[in-house]
């Protein structure tokens, strides 16, 4: 059993070892949801191609994140940040949109660890201006 905050992967040489925790489990009055398998384990798919090589991908979590921020209907772009390093703007409007600023850097930030490391220098630009953050931090470019 593997288990990380409130997300759980069992594993066993057979199914009905899993089941019968699963059912001890919930027989002390836990609940459990039972979500996927292994290769969906926190929102993480695992992909074992034929050449042993292994995928890593969190489609499920990056659609989270523009829904979020509304942006489902963005444009694509091949690089995810400017190189010049984001401007504090002081005088700078106060960010008024309808979503959680800092919810949004969470999410960007565990996928920028975990399978979008190209992200990493854009995530950490806005990322900086978490506690107040200005309207030109949360542009849709």
């Amino acid at each position: 059993m593997i288990v990380y905050c409130d997300d759980v992967v069992f594993a066993a040489k057979d199914r009905s070892t899993i089941d019968a925790v699963i059912k001890a489990i919930r027989d002390h009055g836990l609940e459990l949801t039972a979500e996927g398998t292994f290769e969906d384990y926190l929102s993480v798919k695992y992909s074992k191609s034929d050449d042993g090589s292994v995928e890593m991908t969190q489609s499920g979590l990056i659609e989270k994140v523009l829904t979020a921020a509304k942006m489902t209907n963005c444009k694509e772009s091949q690089s995810p940040a400017n190189v010049t390093a984001l401007p504090t703007d002081p005088d700078g409007e106060p960010m008024n949109e309808e979503w959680n600023y800092r919810s949004i850097i969470g999410m960007l930030i565990y996928l920028s660890t975990n399978t979008r490391p190209d992200i990493t220098f854009a995530v950490s630009q806005v990322a900086r201006y978490g506690n107040n953050p200005k309207a030109s931090h949360a542009k849709k470019l």
